[in-house]
């Protein structure tokens, strides 16, 4: 009887640490799809001259540079957001001698 009790347990904290990678995974692809918003929106109203009038002189005159680096980084984001969702969803523990290795103190 104990024994089922132990595999119930252990099922639950399995199905536990599921939902927690889940939920972690859709707040990470959340903030992916925030911070490309956050990038696409000045891109694009550099991209089509939207409120030129309002512009300063250097923005008109660095407005090609801007718009290349935020196409850059959306590029990057865009294709590293696979590995991000990942890494903060799956997250391993360090590996090491334990809490305080010898040697430090």
């Amino acid at each position: 009887m104990a024994r089922k009790r132990k595999r119930a347990t252990d099922q639950t904290d399995k199905d536990k640490i599921i939902e927690t990678k889940n939920k972690t995974a859709k707040k990470t692809r959340k903030g992916i799809f925030l911070l490309l918003s956050f990038l696409i929106a000045p891109c694009v109203i550099l991209i089509f001259k939207i409120g030129e009038s309002f512009y300063s002189s250097w923005l008109i005159t660095h407005r090609t540079q801007i718009i290349g680096i935020l196409i850059f980084v959306i590029i990057i984001v865009a294709i590293s957001s696979p590995l991000i969702v990942e890494v903060n969803s799956n997250s391993r523990p360090l590996s090491g001698p334990g809490d305080r290795p010898s040697g430090y103190f």
